[in-house]
C-alpha cells in the first residue's frame, strides 16, 4: 500500500511520453512510446487492484487506454469516475472524448447517462 503513490506517479510519467508522441506525430505511437503506455496500463491497473475507488487511477487510465486506442475501455475507466462523482467535469469530458473516438457517440452516450443518472451535468448535456 505505501507504495502505491509512487506507482501511480510511475505510471503518470510513462504515459506522458506517449501523449507527447501523440501530439507531434499525427496520432502515430513507436513501439518506445507503446510500450510506455503499455507499461502504465498494466501499473494503473496494479493500483486498483488494490485500491479500486481510486479516481487518480482511473482517470490516468482512461487517458492510458485512449492513447492506445481503445476508446471503449477508456469510456469504462471514466465511467468508473463518475460512478464516485457524478460532477467531476474532467471525466465527464474524458468520457465524451472516449465515446467520440470510438464512434456512435450520440448512441453510447445516452446509455452511458445510465451509469449516473443523478448528475446536474450529464441531464443538462443529455437535454442538449
Amino acid at each position: 500500500p505505501g507504495y502505491l503513490p509512487a506507482t501511480l506517479g510511475l505510471a503518470r510519467v510513462l504515459s506522458r511520453s506517449g501523449d507527447t508522441a501523440l501530439s507531434t506525430s499525427g496520432g502515430e505511437l513507436s513501439d518506445a512510446d507503446r510500450a510506455n503506455l503499455e507499461r502504465a496500463r498494466t501499473l494503473l491497473q496494479d493500483v486498483l487492484a488494490q485500491e479500486p475507488t481510486n479516481r487518480a487511477a482511473q482517470m490516468a487510465l482512461g487517458g492510458v487506454l485512449l492513447a492506445l486506442g481503445q476508446p471503449q475501455e477508456a469510456g469504462d475507466a471514466y465511467q468508473a469516475v463518475l460512478l464516485q462523482d457524478p460532477e467531476d467535469t474532467t471525466a465527464i469530458e474524458g468520457l465524451a472524448r472516449s465515446l467520440l473516438a470510438g464512434g456512435d457517440a450520440g448512441h453510447r452516450f445516452r446509455r452511458s447517462i445510465g451509469y449516473w443518472p443523478g448528475g446536474a451535468s450529464t441531464a443538462r448535456l443529455a437535454a442538449g
